[in-house]
């Protein structure tokens, strides 16, 4: 949870990341703030979900070439023809 600090009493507050871009109210001196997501951290969250979106797909076709048959664990002897 981020921790931020209320800019009427400097009061330090874990704000849930669901709550940021809204408008929240001091539990110590009740004035109102409102805590936006930063640009930088929206980008990464998309990457994050991005990579993981890619990790995913590059398990998915490791798993299917092994699967079937295309890669194996011992390589093969090549085969000479008479």
């Amino acid at each position: 949870m981020p921790t931020h600090s209320c800019p009427h009493c400097r009061q330090s507050l874990d704000i849930p990341k669901e709550l940021l871009g809204q408008t929240l109210e001091c539990p110590v001196c009740h004035g109102k703030m409102n805590f936006q997501v930063t640009p930088v951290a929206r980008k990464r969250t998309a990457l994050g979900k991005w990579l993981v979106g890619v990790g995913l797909v590059i398990a998915v076709i490791a798993y299917g070439v092994v699967k079937m048959g295309m890669l194996s664990a011992t390589p093969s002897k090549p085969q000479v023809s008479d």
